[in-house]
């Protein structure tokens, strides 16, 4: 759906429905709820990808408080060294395969986490009208529980925050 039409600059609710006003509020509703659950499924694993590198013990990388220890201290490098690729590991790991290379340049682990940052929360102008979009067109849905609803609200008043 994300690829086949919403990257298509023809698929949105003007063009659809001037072709059909009984299909062009239905393009519109289809855009959110993709549009929603995209955002939910990022804000779900950026949370999976902090708690993964807290529960290695190498978020100290990823907010640059972990300092490299002084190179007389051979064994304390060796092993801040292999915390440092479980770091980049998970991080690279974390972002899709069409995506990673735009993680190559990156030489450090914040490097790295501002750049999952830049690539996944997006706070151009573009986005922030996207957001007000999503924002208004959100709408209650009696079948699904109110919590899942309350975090995708979240989901859209964070991104709106930026």
């Amino acid at each position: 759906m994300k690829s086949r039409y919403l990257c298509n600059p023809e698929y949105n609710f003007e063009k659809v429905n001037r072709a059909s006003m009984a299909c062009g509020p239905m393009v519109k509703w289809a855009i959110a709820q993709v549009s929603l659950c995209l955002m939910a499924r990022i804000s779900i694993s950026k949370f999976g990808i902090v708690i993964a590198i807290k529960a290695k013990k190498v978020y100290g990388f990823v907010d640059g408080s972990e300092k490299k220890p002084a190179a007389d201290k051979t064994a304390e490098v060796k092993e801040w060294e292999k915390r440092l690729n479980q770091a980049f590991m998970l991080l690279f790991g974390s972002v899709e395969k069409a995506l990673h290379y735009n993680m190559m340049s990156c030489s450090t682990a914040v490097e790295m986490w501002t750049k999952i940052q830049t690539l996944y929360g997006d706070s151009s102008v573009d986005a922030k009208q996207d957001t007000w979009k999503k924002f208004y067109s959100f709408r209650i849905n009696e079948q699904e529980p109110v919590a899942g609803q309350l975090e995708q609200f979240q989901c859209i008043d964070d991104s709106e925050a930026k």
